[in-house]
C-alpha cells in the first residue's frame, strides 16, 4: 500500500515562491498574464514598444520581449494552478525540474522595461547561450530560454 504525503511533508523547495518561467502557446503570451492575474498569480511579462506601419497608418504596438514566454512567481506545490490556465503549454523544466529564475534577473528585466532598453537582439536563436555584456543586465548568462 502506497502512502500519500500531505502538503506539510512536501521538501521545502515547494513551498518557498520562487520566479518560474512558462512556456505558452504562440501567441497567447498577453491572455496567459491576464488569467494569470484574474486568478491572483503574480505574473511578469516583459512587453517592448515598435511602431508598426500597415498601408498608410503608423500604430504603437506593445510586443513580448520573449515570444511564448511569461514569468509567473509561485511556489511549486501550487504549479497545478498554473498548468490548468488556457493556454500553457509547460513550466520551463531541466531534467523535469523546474528551472528557478533568480530574482535578480526578473529585476534587471523589469528595470531594463523602465528604461526603455529592453528589445529583442535579431541575431540570437533559441537555445543558445549568451552572455549580457553592458545595461542594466550586465554579467547575466542566459541559457535557460529555450
Amino acid at each position: 500500500m502506497s502512502k500519500v504525503r500531505s502538503a506539510t511533508h512536501l521538501p521545502e523547495q515547494f513551498h518557498e515562491e520562487c520566479w518560474y518561467a512558462v512556456y505558452t502557446r504562440t501567441r497567447h503570451e498577453k491572455c496567459v498574464a491576464e488569467h494569470c492575474t484574474q486568478r491572483g498569480i503574480t505574473a511578469f511579462l516583459p512587453l517592448y514598444n515598435v511602431q508598426r506601419r500597415w498601408k498608410q497608418r503608423r500604430a504603437e504596438v506593445f510586443l513580448p520581449l520573449f515570444p511564448s514566454y511569461i514569468f509567473v512567481h509561485i511556489a511549486l506545490r501550487d504549479r497545478v494552478r498554473i498548468l490548468g490556465l488556457p493556454g500553457i503549454v509547460s513550466l520551463v523544466s531541466f531534467n523535469n525540474v523546474p528551472a528557478v529564475v533568480p530574482e535578480s534577473q526578473i529585476e534587471s528585466l523589469k528595470r531594463a522595461i523602465v528604461l526603455g532598453k529592453a528589445e529583442p537582439h535579431i541575431y540570437l536563436h533559441s537555445g543558445r547561450r549568451v552572455r549580457v555584456t553592458n545595461g542594466p543586465s550586465l554579467g547575466w548568462k542566459a541559457s535557460w530560454l529555450r
